[in-house]
């Protein structure tokens, strides 16, 4: 008897439950509603895919239902966008959805109305040694266009991890661009909370514009001003000069960061690099072979440069077209003022499909500390696909540790196993092995099974 409980308690915990049932109706609902109903007029692929297998513990990875619609389709001055819906044990996830309403016209003016998730935008984004992710709001918002000139007011609520699509509206937002020149460009924005306990000028209100000014057709100066208040009740600077040069065989960037943590819509900026001088090129020697190098310095903000922070240098070595195959060697070196340590990093990476049906990717990383006799790494990771047949394809990806120190050490990390089955032409069947020595005891290791099919309507 007790045998038979605990099969039943097993097969309970791997399987969907009826959280998932729920979410499914709801989707059915909204298929009939939004596709199947004006289905002479929309055509739309759309990829469901059902977890019937899932790895063991209380938090599994694998999503229990999932619905994305792979193309937007319209009707009219209405469309409906292309949006993923994922359905796990820690709620419903909807990303990627924007739907366009009717255009209203006000007083001679176009409005266009948009529901979903509309970027605040960050013009310092652009610079790639930065980093910068800007976030987003979702609701509802009412753009306006006029000449060059276009302005945009969005009621909603910041994304995040635990943002769900629907509930009350937590902040409002007004963002606009400017165009005084064909070569000038400002964005301004204000963003400022909602509710009983806020005020205009209060806890989370964000102001500050960007700036884009194309020197000539080679060189852009980007830069972006802002400020965010704080809960002590003072303003949190955010600050970003840079400049990108492009050019046939080459481009340069720089770039000059300060940033305190209280200012959110740039991102989660580590403590330990929001005072940021950063300087990056790249140069195409030949067809198929650049070298890039990186020059920078970080540190937490209001710190002097000789105290504390980081110095890091890098220079890679890329080539390509080598028969199906591209490597890439680099070399890394992070000196740590703060802890008077230094840190070399040698890694070499190669990618390629050395037939029709085999396609492999690598990469080898060597860290040598300032001790190396005592402190010393090598972490390899291997990932393969392979076709067998037109039905299978095999995949893997493996990680491999050596510490070196007075006695060396060698480990396996993650290992995944698996395969993808096409049992139709529209359906196909996922199923995985996955091991990672690092996780809990009841998550270390654990099978994945999901069916996705293809429908069109």
């Amino acid at each position: 008897m007790a045998g038979s409980q605990n099969i039943s308690a097993y097969l309970r915990s791997r399987f969907p439950t009826g959280r998932m049932w729920r979410c499914a109706s709801v989707i059915a609902v909204v298929c009939q509603v939004t596709v199947l109903a004006p289905q002479q007029t929309f055509a739309q692929d759309v990829r469901v895919t059902f977890s019937f297998l899932r790895p063991g513990g209380i938090e599994p990875q694998a999503p229990l239902f999932g619905f994305e619609m792979l193309d937007a389709v319209s009707l009219g001055d209405l469309s409906l966008p292309a949006v993923k819906v994922l359905s796990t044990d820690s709620g419903t996830k909807v990303t990627n959805y924007t739907m366009a309403l009717p255009v209203l016209s006000l007083a001679g003016l176009s409005v266009t109305p948009q529901y979903g998730e509309q970027n605040l935008g960050l013009m310092a984004s652009s610079l790639s040694g930065l980093k910068l992710k800007s976030r987003k709001v979702s609701g509802f918002s009412l753009s306006m266009k006029r000449g060059s000139n276009a302005f945009t007011l969005m009621l909603g609520r910041l994304t995040g991890k635990k943002t769900r699509p629907v509930g009350a509206p937590s902040v409002l937002a007004f963002t606009g661009t400017l165009k005084p020149s064909a070569r000038l460009t400002f964005a301004p924005r204000v963003l400022t909370p909602l509710g009983s306990q806020t005020r205009p000028g209060s806890a989370g209100t964000s102001v500050g514009t960007g700036v884009s000014a194309a020197v000539s057709s080679h060189v852009k100066l980007i830069g972006e001003i802002a400020g965010a208040r704080s809960k002590r009740g003072r303003w949190a600077p955010f600050v970003v000069v840079g400049s990108v040069g492009k050019w046939s065989r080459g481009s340069v960037e720089t770039s000059l960061r300060r940033a305190d943590s209280a200012y959110a819509l740039a991102g989660r900026i580590p403590s330990a690099t929001q005072d940021q001088e950063m300087l990056k090129g790249q140069l195409r020697l030949i067809a198929g072979l650049s070298v890039t190098g990186e020059l920078s310095t970080a540190r937490p903000h209001a710190r002097q440069q000789d105290d504390a922070g980081r110095l890091t240098r890098s220079l890679t070595f890329k080539l390509a077209g080598v028969g199906p195959w591209t490597f890439k060697i680099t070399r890394k070196q992070v000196t740590d003022r703060s802890r008077d340590r230094r840190t070399d990093q040698w890694q070499f990476e190669y990618k390629g499909s050395p037939g029709e049906r085999v396609s492999l990717s690598g990469r080898t990383s060597v860290f040598l500390s300032q001790l190396a006799a005592d402190r010393s790494r090598v972490r390899s990771r291997l990932k393969g696909r392979v076709a067998v047949g037109g039905r299978l394809a095999l995949t893997g990806e493996a990680e491999y540790d050596l510490f070196g120190n007075r006695a060396a050490t060698a480990s396996i990390g993650k290992v995944r196993v698996g395969g993808d089955i096409a049992l139709s032409d529209r359906t196909t069947l996922h199923l995985v092995y996955s091991r990672d020595p690092k996780a809990k005891a009841a998550r270390s290791q654990g099978i994945e099974g999901r069916i996705s099919r293809l429908v069109s309507f």
